[in-house]
């Protein structure tokens, strides 16, 4: 095999009929990042369980479909997970449903310590659950966002990808753009409370961790939307 070649790939395994299917722009070097995987421990939990149990030689590589045009790629592995529905724990060792999705997905260490530490502090929408309209709302939003952004959608599919094969978006070779930096976007908000100045909190967050408000409502309420929220009116210094 060449080692830039593209497509679909099949592990299949000599103990039962359960497969794994994945897509790769070079699928050699995938093969090899497989294994790698599975001996740091750091495969998704259901592959690695089988692999620790039963060992990897009893693993079979296989090609099932050359793509030639790389941004088939995701399309084409949907179908053939769809195929085999290798996402159930029955039938496949897959996590994630569709095909670029993180849902389920096991993040690099790197990663999750990164949204861990990015988070601290942040009590946005703790202990709150979204409604069923919200939920819909959200999702229509989601829908036509990605419709009118092809090309933010391939982005992100690449993110996706990468992470799937555990690249983390961001590390000491290639820090986060905005590392020890402060946003340009973030703005001074003065709180009123019966019609005084109580506070002045640097950025959205702020207000929403010390005083419990949502975050959608103080952008309302700062941007005219809404009178109040809470009791408090807020602008924009």
């Amino acid at each position: 095999m060449k080692r830039n070649t593209s497509g679909i790939y099949i592990i299949k395994n000599t103990i039962n009929d359960k497969v794994y299917i994945g897509s790769a722009v070079c699928l050699k070097q995938r093969f090899i990042e497989h294994k790698n995987q599975f001996k740091k421990q750091v495969h998704n939990v259901r592959f690695q369980n089988f692999v620790n149990k039963y060992g990897f030689n009893t693993l079979i590589f296989e090609v099932i479909e050359y793509v030639n045009d790389k941004e088939k790629l995701i399309e084409r592995e949907q179908y053939w997970i769809d195929y085999y529905e290798s996402w159930k724990s029955k039938k496949g060792f897959n996590i994630c449903k569709i095909a670029g999705s993180t849902l389920g997905l096991k993040m690099p260490k790197s990663h999750i310590d990164s949204c861990i530490n990015r988070m601290k502090g942040n009590k946005y929408r703790q202990g709150k659950k979204w409604s069923e309209k919200e939920k819909i709302e959200i999702g229509e939003r989601s829908r036509e966002m990605w419709k009118n952004n092809p090309e933010k959608k391939k982005e992100m599919a690449k993110k996706v990808g990468d992470l799937k094969r555990g690249v983390p978006l961001w590390n000491g070779n290639k820090p986060h753009p905005m590392k020890g930096k402060i946003h340009p976007n973030r703005k001074f908000i003065l709180v009123f409370k019966n019609e005084n100045l109580i506070d002045e909190c640097y950025g959205t967050a702020e207000v929403c961790n010390k005083y419990g408000l949502d975050r959608g409502a103080v952008s309302r309420v700062c941007n005219g939307k809404l009178k109040t929220t809470k009791g408090y009116v807020l602008r924009y210094k």
